[in-house]
């Protein structure tokens, strides 16, 4: 079983599976089964929540999962690892989630992102999984641990054309990183705006490349399209 790279994510050198239920999420509770097709079997029922909002994404990684298991770690708790390949290379790369929080949870640290944001984004972190990620935090969505703001990051694009204007926006506190590509790209939830049950929500795209205007995009479209190519890179 590969464990490269959730060994990577962990700082863990002896990863093991996780067997015990308690403690595990309903969604999950096969993994802990010692057979690897029976873990294998759930991944379909797992990741249905993808299908309608993320389809490039639910067919790639359904397609192309090869191992499934639990691991619990001390300080991220119980993460879920998805061992895929990439088309035409059987060498395995793990995709990986921490359990769901509650929304209370979710709430204490962005309180806005509970109210604010995609309600089927929000039931991803407080139903499913809690983020979708590589073993670098890139290639997906964001654990709710390692979001960060735009006031946080925004003097990291002092020489950008759009700089001035984006530091004269106001409230970047409630704008929020929910993705990176891994190669310079992020996307940020604007959640100065209640998007919660909007059917096209916005977020904000920023490249690395200081030549790369910063905009607004479709959500859930860049969002899919974005992990999907991840998944395949």
């Amino acid at each position: 079983m590969y464990t490269e790279d959730i060994e990577y994510f962990t700082g863990s050198s002896h990863v093991a599976p996780f067997s015990d239920e308690s403690g595990v999420p309903n969604a999950w509770k096969a993994y802990t089964n010692s057979e690897m097709p029976i873990r294998l079997a759930n991944v379909s029922n797992d990741i249905s929540p993808l299908a309608d909002l993320m389809p490039e994404t639910h067919t790639r990684l359904l397609s192309t999962v090869r191992e499934a298991f639990l691991y619990s770690d001390a300080s991220k708790g119980i993460l879920r690892v998805l061992n895929k390949i990439v088309e035409d290379d059987e060498k395995l790369y793990s995709y990986i989630s921490k359990a769901p929080v509650t929304k209370q949870k979710a709430a204490e640290k962005y309180p806005l992102f509970v109210r604010n944001a995609p309600r089927s984004f929000v039931d991803f972190y407080t139903e499913h999984f809690d983020g979708l990620f590589d073993a670098s935090l890139a290639g997906g969505f964001l654990p709710l641990s390692e979001m960060a703001t735009l006031a946080e990051s925004i003097d990291d694009y002092v020489d950008y054309p759009w700089y001035g204007k984006a530091k004269n926006m106001s409230r970047l506190e409630d704008i929020l990183l929910v993705f990176s590509n891994g190669g310079g790209g992020y996307l940020y939830l604007d959640l100065r705006q209640d998007q919660s049950s909007r059917p096209d929500p916005v977020c904000m795209l920023i490249m690395t490349d200081p030549g790369e205007p910063m905009e607004f995009v479709p959500f859930w479209e860049y969002l899919d399209a974005w992990t999907s190519i991840a998944m395949g890179a």
